[in-house]
């Protein structure tokens, strides 16, 4: 297993300084990662150097153990390639002792950072480290208590994760934000590994909506997401005071630096919006949400910057899903899926055609009706040079069939999947989609068979 010259330039760059004489020998990080550029047998190398470097610690002073945990950090990049990782699990008592005696926040800093990779390669060394961990966490600098969070990732026992999610809640009140918006990841990440570790799902639905601090929402909107989909008897009343928040960032209320290309915390938007599509609440919400989401799509249709085109694509998502034809969002919705159905000057970005016939497409399963305002359209995509676009295009055929324009489209439909998916799978599904929409004349039904098979 070799490393390409270039990697091992750009770890030796980044790195910078080099162990300088350890032991009898003279060894350092460029040596190190040369030797296992060239090796075949990365256990060997690896098992060596470590073992070097073990007998050297006590000699070694504080800038010596910094650059020695840096190697570690690169050392861990090969778990995947060890046959045996007790070499590197060998080295956790010199990590731990360093972050245990670091007194400045860049020696917790690298420490930390040895520490997360060596957990990331075994979780044998766990119980080594979390004494460490919840003294940090418990500690009064808000720098090391955020590197000790930023650890808890790393640890899947879900009995240790047990003992430390107190420890974890009580950070959620502190008086620095970067404390709470660490404390909130962490706690997703528990949740994931194991939703019977929170038990007041509550309390974390109140700390993470009623944070004062917009930079901590960020951080917040997806762990919130995930409680909902466990929690779903908490939908209505938390959906009630999330719509609150998608207001006040659709307002402007944020800090300026928290915009993208003129989109106030983009990505927030729409996780709230992904929120409000996978839940189910009451209709004051549900009409508060339609106004704002008209505000939404007016003001954003005006731009033709990605970011845009990301936050009107979770719009249309979530009102054909959750609203009426009748609701007021649903014609400006319409508008603008016929900005992202614009063949002629989308035709550079494939990907914003794509979206807007994949949204087509949700929305001709409820609605067929509304797809044959694009048949035109539609049509001319069976065209398009990128053949995404044209398996996108054919999921929508069976939507704009009926007794005038079925011989027409049939045809159309015949040609294309003869020359461009015979014998394919994708053909092969398009013949058995095809066969609710047919199944009036069985021979032309069988004709297809036939041809794809």
């Amino acid at each position: 297993m070799a490393m390409s010259s270039m990697l091992t330039k750009s770890f030796s760059h980044a790195f910078g300084l080099f162990i300088d004489k350890i032991g009898a020998g003279e060894i350092n990080c460029e040596c190190v990662i040369r030797e296992l550029n060239e090796s075949s047998d990365v256990d060997q190398v690896i098992e060596k150097q470590l073992e070097l470097f073990q007998k050297a610690v006590p000699t070694m002073s504080k800038r010596q153990k910094q650059q020695l945990l840096i190697l570690i950090v690169y050392l861990c990049q090969f778990k995947y390639f060890l046959k045996d990782k007790t070499c590197l699990s060998a080295m956790t008592p010199f990590v731990v002792t360093f972050v245990q005696q670091a007194n400045k926040a860049v020696e917790k800093k690298i420490g930390y950072l040895a520490m997360g990779s060596l957990l990331e390669c075994t979780d044998k060394i766990v119980y080594l480290c979390v004494n460490t961990i919840i003294k940090d966490i418990s500690g009064k600098d808000p720098s090391v208590i955020v590197m000790a969070l930023n650890v808890i990732p790393h640890i899947h026992d879900v009995d240790l994760l047990q003992s430390i999610t107190p420890f974890i809640e009580r950070r959620l009140s502190h008086s620095d934000c970067s404390v709470r918006k660490s404390s909130f990841m962490a706690l997703h990440s528990m949740f994931r590994i194991h939703p019977e570790l929170i038990k007041d799902c509550e309390l974390h639905f109140c700390k993470a909506i009623t944070d004062h601090n917009p930079e901590v929402t960020p951080s917040t909107i997806p762990y919130i997401h995930d409680l909902l989909k466990t929690f779903p008897q908490n939908q209505e009343k938390v959906c009630c005071k999330l719509v609150v928040i998608l207001e006040q960032i659709v307002s402007g209320c944020l800090p300026v630096f928290m915009s993208k290309k003129g989109i106030p915390a983009p990505w927030t938007q729409i996780n709230l919006l992904k929120i409000f599509e996978d839940s189910q609440f009451g209709d004051e919400t549900k009409w508060q949400l339609g106004e704002i989401l008209v505000q939404m799509l007016n003001r954003y249709q005006i731009s033709r910057e990605r970011i845009n085109f990301a936050v009107q694509s979770q719009c249309l998502s979530l009102i054909f899903s959750k609203f009426h034809p009748n609701d007021r969002c649903f014609e400006p919705a319409l508008n603008c899926l016929k900005v992202f159905l614009q063949v002629q000057e989308t035709k550079r970005n494939s990907n914003i055609l794509a979206i807007g016939l994949e949204h087509l497409t949700k929305l001709s399963e409820k609605r067929p009706a509304y797809c044959y305002t694009f048949q035109t359209l539609v049509m001319n995509c069976l065209s398009h040079e990128d053949l995404t676009i044209q398996k996108q295009t054919f999921l929508l055929l069976h939507s704009l069939i009926n007794e005038k324009n079925f011989k027409t489209v049939f045809d159309h439909l015949m040609k294309n999947l003869q020359e461009k998916f015979q014998h394919s799978q994708f053909g092969a599904k398009m013949s058995e989609r095809s066969c609710h929409i047919i199944k009036q004349n069985p021979f032309i039904y069988l004709e297809i068979i036939i041809l794809l098979l």
